[in-house]
């Protein structure tokens, strides 16, 4: 190994420890993901994707938002769907339903609360106020980690580890027609998130983004506030934003310090103190 390559690795060493400093935990690695969609075009301020987008009035007007697939540190089965309005106007999603959320073996209907067997289900609590968001948790609101209140309790929902087997979520309307969906599997590991032996980590959408089934529309929650009592009910070693505004992208640094490190790679006669 020369000498170039070895500071090469050393700078590599060096950038990861300060994205562990970042974190304020011990993190080996967190997955990153890339994509080459790139058609988009601005309508009304937004940012909309060309490329493969499901046809139909209703498409990023309601998105999936955030996803902890892999259940909380607390409790494997604490998983949860965070769904969010994009618009201005109120939507119900009553008799919607969610494909790929019952652990891949068919779909999760946005009807009928588990918590609320006894009880007429009123039709305003499918309605998600504009901007606003919608929160699906498997576990009861006195069972979740979570601080907010969910806005419909699913025992169904069941998320595999593997992205491959669990398959891709859509979200549908009454009608069937595909409003959002996430990227389609390639490999094993979801688009974004993170399981490990304690930190738990949800995959959010960015908050520029409309259409989930983009590979970099999405990033792993991984900011020291995620982590606070703003979302959980006591401080953990989980990080997301239930119920709540997406952070930013939270895994920035890592990313800058690879895109250093091709660089680097591809120029070796570039001076490399400038490089971290």
């Amino acid at each position: 190994m020369d000498s170039t390559q070895k500071q090469i690795r050393k700078r590599r060493t060096t950038c990861r420890a300060l994205f562990l400093l970042f974190l304020g935990l011990s993190v080996t690695r967190i997955q990153e993901t890339n994509s080459s969609f790139s058609d988009k075009a601005m309508v009304g301020g937004n940012i909309f994707s060309m490329s493969k987008v499901p046809i139909h009035n209703e498409s990023g007007k309601v998105v999936i938002n955030e996803v902890m697939w892999m259940g909380s540190f607390e409790q494997e089965k604490d998983e949860w769907i965070e769904l969010r309005n994009m618009t201005d106007r109120d939507i119900n999603i009553k008799n919607w339903n969610i494909e790929g959320a019952t652990n891949g073996n068919g779909h999760l209907e946005i009807a009928g609360d588990d918590e609320k067997k006894n009880k007429s289900d009123d039709k305003d609590k499918y309605i998600i106020p504009k901007q606003g968001y919608f929160l699906i948790t498997r576990l009861s609101e006195k069972k979740t980690s979570v601080k907010a209140q969910p806005d419909l309790v699913k025992k169904s929902l069941s998320l595999d580890d593997s992205y491959k087997k669990n398959g891709q979520l859509v979200l549908r309307d009454q009608s069937g027609a595909i409003i959002d969906r996430t990227p389609t599997p390639n490999h094993l590991l979801w688009p974004s998130g993170w399981h490990g032996f304690f930190l738990h980590l949800s995959m959010e959408k960015n908050n520029d983004a409309i259409f989930g089934m983009q590979e970099n529309n999405w990033h792993t929650c991984a900011i020291s506030s995620g982590f606070g009592k703003k979302y959980w009910k006591t401080g953990s070693y989980n990080c997301g934003t239930p119920g709540k505004e997406n952070l930013e992208k939270s895994d920035r640094v890592l990313r800058d310090c690879e895109k250093g490190y091709e660089e680097e790679l591809a120029q070796p006669e570039k001076k490399k103190e400038n490089v971290l």
